[in-house]
């Protein structure tokens, strides 16, 4: 295999779901069920139930999603297309370490936005992971915006702002 072969092979990888289709389809539902319940506990700490209603269809969606949260706000990653429900800011429920919370999500194209959103996941969870969920970006720190939306294409970016609590 020729070294152009060897950095297409890669590139493609870097931009595949961390696992095949029919894996998720087969673990979400019990990673649901885990998070809903009185059981959640270690597993909240990084996952929650984030639920949507369809903006084409009116279906309503309930996806177990990987977050980080950094103050108030609460950043996701996906490479599925319920992203599109996203591209305009749309109201969401969350599961959140035991506690149903609303909020509203938008989806980040603004690369220095998506630079600091895989600092703080990277920071959270490691570079192994990044690597392994297709977010990692060689020279994190230095990269040009167009480096970092290339080496993150096929990821998307969500942030989530929580409901303000009446008090």
């Amino acid at each position: 295999m020729s070294q152009k072969e060897i950095g297409r092979a890669e590139q493609n990888e870097q931009h595949r779901p961390p696992m095949p289709g029919f894996l998720i389809k087969l673990v979400n539902p019990l990673i649901k069920f885990m998070l809903n319940s009185p059981l959640h506990g270690r597993m909240s700490r990084r996952l929650m139930v984030l639920s949507f209603t369809g903006r084409k269809t009116g279906k309503r969606y309930s996806t177990p999603v990987g977050y980080v949260q950094q103050g108030k706000d609460i950043f996701v990653f996906t490479h599925s297309l319920w992203r599109n429900n996203f591209e305009q800011p749309a109201p969401i429920q969350m599961r959140i370490r035991g506690k149903d919370v609303s909020g509203t999500a938008h989806l980040v194209r603004d690369p220095s936005r998506i630079k600091h959103m895989i600092q703080m996941l990277t920071a959270s969870n490691g570079e192994e992971m990044s690597r392994r969920m297709g977010f990692w970006v060689e020279n994190l720190d230095t990269a040009h915006p167009e480096a970092v939306r290339q080496a993150t294409q096929g990821t998307y970016f969500i942030e989530i702002s929580p409901a303000v609590e009446n008090e």
